[in-house]
């Protein structure tokens, strides 16, 4: 809501009118004109487009001097004196607002860097570590519940394709599998398989060659491949949380010591931010002890 009041200029002769917006969830913006018409149409028209998010803030904090402020309207200076030192602390809480968002800016540069020099070298980010988890152990699972299927001679191998309770496999991806495994293989089946241009039945009869010609010896095979397989997996999996781990100590570590700017540049802004604070307890100070109510 908007609060209207009427306040002397600071020739301390006449009046002027002041219009302060105040909206939860937003900043408060002021406005101060000779005529009160004027400004209750502008705190009208501002409190729509605020409401409405049209409100351009920042072009408002750009259009207006330190002295505007509403520090200066919170401490009602009374005469010229008093608008002196108030319009000083204004100028220095601005320059103080100006030195922590340097700080602000200056830190977030740093974690950057240092959060950049720490996810290169094929390093990977949590987000990317968590889609492989969740992608290892999909297959981890689904090679689980096959090898049930195999173990238990459910598995047929006449076919290229095999389902049964909602698990479907690739029978030539199986003996494909098989195949990789085989240590007297000619140089010409090498070739084949590796160019991965072997039929079903083509297949079928290289795993009959060399000694893969039952049912129970095939599911045999493949239970020991997909056992390794899991065991393989499951390390993966293990090098992967370990990996997340390492990001997030990295993590924690680089913002503690993102959290203090390069030690040249810590100390110059410490000490213009304790001569800045010094300034507004002084003008507080030699404004309370003026005449008059404060």
């Amino acid at each position: 809501m908007a609060s209207i009041y009427k306040r002397k200029s600071k020739d301390d002769k006449s009046f002027v009118w002041r219009a302060v917006i105040r909206i939860k969830g937003y900043p408060t913006v002021c406005k101060t004109g000779d005529r009160k018409q004027i400004v209750e149409d502008w705190a009208k028209d501002t409190e729509r487009r605020i409401k409405l998010g049209q409100y351009n803030f920042e072009a408002h904090n750009k259009n207006h001097t330190y002295a505007d402020l509403l520090l200066v309207s919170c401490l009602s200076p009374r005469n010229q004196m008093e608008n002196l030192l108030v319009e000083k602390i204004a100028i220095d809480f601005w320059r103080l607002r100006r030195t922590i968002k340097f700080e602000t800016g200056s830190i977030s540069k740093h974690i950057s860097t240092m959060l950049k020099s720490h996810y290169s070298y094929d390093n990977k980010d949590n987000a990317r570590i968590d889609e492989e988890i969740q992608y290892t152990m999909k297959r981890f699972e689904w090679n689980a519940a096959y090898l049930k299927c195999l173990e238990r001679s459910e598995v047929t191998f006449d076919q290229p394709m095999w389902a049964n309770k909602g698990i479907e496999s690739d029978i030539i991806e199986d003996f494909y599998l098989i195949a990789r495994s085989l240590s007297n293989l000619t140089k010409e089946e090498r070739n084949r398989l590796y160019e991965r241009s072997f039929t079903f039945a083509e297949f079928t009869a290289l795993l009959k060659r060399h000694g893969y010609s039952q049912t129970k010896e095939i599911s045999d095979k493949l239970v020991e491949l997909y056992s390794k397989e899991n065991q393989h997996l499951k390390e993966q999996v293990h090098q992967l949380e370990k990996q997340k781990l390492s990001n997030e100590s990295a993590d924690k570590l680089n913002y503690a010591l993102g959290m203090i700017p390069p030690e040249e540049n810590a100390d110059k802004i410490l000490k213009y931010e304790r001569s800045i604070q010094k300034s507004i307890f002084q003008n507080l100070f030699l404004l309370k002890k003026l005449p008059g109510p404060f």
